[in-house]
């Protein structure tokens, strides 16, 4: 755990007078974060297994079909220690709300390290939670009703234990569906299926646990941000965003090298070798880069193996790999079919279309004010780099001219072409 988040902590344990409250408090925040950092580690995990064992999800020899169940049978235990942990704890504590059975989480003993005292009390029964008891309404009044007012230590301490018995059930019970789903995919080798649930539950448990642990800070006195708890944090959006638009220019300049010179039986050897030069530079640049380390294990590897069949490989063979390198990224694309970026996009094409159409309703009447808007729409437009090769290039058209005049015939051709575009 880092420093600072450590400190977060001590703010908390300053504010709680009660012993049993304070220990509860800062076991609680310091579970949250230990899980929120195994889940964070969870891409690298599966990489350095990957990397250092060579599994892959597709092969059915048995042997490495057991390697490979062995592997994320580690990595699913590895993952969800500490929020196995979280959970057990909350069991055991009597905090959750309507608990009426204990947690189907591993509970085995684990060093959570020093000055960690875990303070356990009798739990009381009561009916199970479901996850359709908790709103996202729910969670902001509960933000509201802490800012209302300055609470007293009573006060603290009773909404500490309502908001994480409400809290903490739900996430109780996310985690052992997600560690149900998991465990069944891997034990039917249903490895692709593994990969997937083990991705969504790093998302989905990860926000669940920010939430409890925010909660537990703010009502103590503390704002937190999820890059204090987790320096290394970026959400799903910022991740998807950035890998897009790294996929795309990667994917341009290798399908631009592809076809017209690797390809191109009128070049020269020289030419053809050089090309492939700079195909393995550009590449290797982005597999040593931090984007592609948010990559999933597998891409990473298949990406780090046309390196080395680029590199290594005689010019006849390297020109296939750049070949095949392209097809590769061209299939990545896929990345624009993710939720968090399907929304993006809709919510960022709506708004460049309101600017279009204001534009063009304002073409006649003031050509500087449209100016202005369809200025506004490119550059809403950026928002969207990686999208589709055809929207690219033309804002690099764009760009590179920065020539958009005033002339209502120019804007309205750049107001067609642009929402074509979006279509």
């Amino acid at each position: 755990m880092k420093e600072h988040a450590r400190s977060l902590i001590k703010r908390v344990r300053d504010v709680v007078s009660d012993h049993r409250q304070r220990t509860v408090a800062s076991d609680v925040l310091q579970m949250c974060i230990m899980a929120m950092e195994q889940l964070a580690e969870l891409d690298q995990t599966l990489y350095d297994y990957f990397a250092n064992a060579k599994l892959s999800l597709t092969d059915h020899d048995e042997l490495q079909a057991g390697i490979t169940e062995a592997t994320f049978v580690e990595v699913h235990a590895k993952t969800f220690r500490a929020i196995r942990k979280l959970c057990s704890y909350l069991h055991a504590s009597g905090m959750l709300r309507h608990s009426e059975r204990p947690s189907t989480l591993d509970n085995q003993g684990f060093d959570f390290g020093d000055d960690f005292d875990l303070c356990f009390e009798e739990a009381s029964p009561a009916g199970a939670p479901t996850l359709e008891d908790l709103e996202i309404d729910e969670i902001d009044k509960a933000f509201e009703a802490i800012a209302d007012e300055i609470p007293d230590s009573s006060t603290m301490l009773g909404l500490f234990r309502e908001q994480l018995g409400t809290l903490g059930g739900v996430l109780t019970q996310q985690a052992e569906t997600f560690d149900l789903r998991i465990a069944i995919a891997i034990e039917r080798r249903n490895f692709e299926l593994a990969l997937r649930e083990l991705d969504a539950s790093r998302q989905a448990l990860g926000d669940g646990i920010f939430a409890m642990a925010s909660t537990v800070f703010e009502i103590f006195g503390v704002n937190v941000e999820r890059s204090d708890l987790v320096p290394s944090y970026k959400n799903t959006l910022e991740q998807s965003l950035e890998l897009r638009k790294a996929l795309s220019e990667l994917s341009q300049l290798v399908t631009s090298e592809n076809d017209w010179v690797i390809k191109d039986a009128s070049m020269s050897a020289a030419d053809v070798q050089e090309a492939i030069f700079r195909v393995a530079d550009v590449l290797e640049q982005y597999v040593d880069g931090n984007v592609c380390k948010g990559m999933r294990a597998p891409e990473r590897l298949e990406l780090e193996s046309f390196v080395r069949k680029i590199r290594k490989g005689p010019t006849e063979m390297a020109a296939l790999a750049c070949e095949g390198l392209a097809k590769y990224l061209e299939s990545l694309s896929i990345v624009n079919q993710r939720e968090v970026l399907v929304e993006h996009d809709k919510q960022v094409m709506i708004d460049i279309r309101h600017s279009l159409e204001a534009a063009r309703s304002l073409l006649a009447i003031s050509p500087t004010t449209a100016r202005q808007l369809v200025k506004d729409g490119l550059s809403q437009a950026e928002k969207l780099r990686g999208r589709s090769p055809s929207l690219d290039e033309r804002l690099d058209q764009w760009n590179e001219c920065d020539c958009l005049s005033d002339d209502s015939h120019d804007l309205a051709s750049t107001i067609d072409a642009l929402d074509a575009l979006l279509r």
